[in-house]
């Protein structure tokens, strides 16, 4: 019998260094750039430290509803960042940033392997507020949490609590060959984010 809900906290997570220093506007051979590549690995292993990763998948029939998070400790640890100077403040926040899209990343690999298990693709991801509205986020949460808690919430604008939490909703098929379930910049209006960048590339 397939499983009705997946809990994933045992994930291998690589940080691009070179995504972070971009994200956090540093350009290479400039004095701010060697400063922050300095920071880097005490960053990285205090965040990794902070952070308790931890992803829910609930599949449905029609629809599967992914929820990822990063944990309560991020916050508190990146406050701390800022009280020890701007630029560690910013190298920590553009940190976490591209820690939860690795995390994303890694997810969608595991989606892929259950496609393939199952027999089924996935025709598109919608997440807010590009293809969603805000209020669906609260659909996503409740649909996981008739199986499990979480210790997600949202807030009365339906953001979700912690911040560095994302949700998404993926649309199956019945066509394995079909896997449409990795972010998309395509429908951001921000056309500044460095990741959105590297993407065009």
């Amino acid at each position: 019998m397939e499983e009705e809900i997946r809990i994933l906290d045992d994930i291998c997570i690589g940080i691009s260094q070179e995504r972070v220093l971009e994200a956090a506007g540093c350009v290479k051979g400039t004095r701010t750039y060697g400063k922050a590549l300095a920071l880097l690995p005490e960053l990285e292993a205090g965040l990794r430290g902070a952070a308790a990763p931890r992803a829910w998948i609930a599949f449905g029939r029609a629809r599967w509803y992914c929820l990822l998070t990063l944990g309560g400790g991020v916050e508190p640890y990146l406050s701390a960042c800022v009280k020890e100077g701007l630029l560690k403040g910013v190298a920590a926040d553009s940190m976490a940033q591209e820690f939860l899209f690795a995390f994303d990343g890694a997810v969608t690999e595991i989606l892929r392997q259950e496609c393939a298990d199952r027999e089924m693709g996935i025709s598109r991801r919608l997440e807010a507020p590009c293809q969603l509205p805000f209020e669906a986020q609260k659909e996503i949460l409740e649909e996981i949490e008739r199986h499990i808690a979480t210790g997600i919430r949202l807030s009365e604008n339906y953001v979700f609590t912690p911040p560095r939490t994302l949700g998404y909703i993926l649309e199956t098929c019945p066509d394995p060959v079909c896997f449409h379930a990795a972010h998309s910049c395509s429908g951001c209006g921000s056309q500044s984010c460095p990741r959105r960048k590297g993407q065009k590339k």
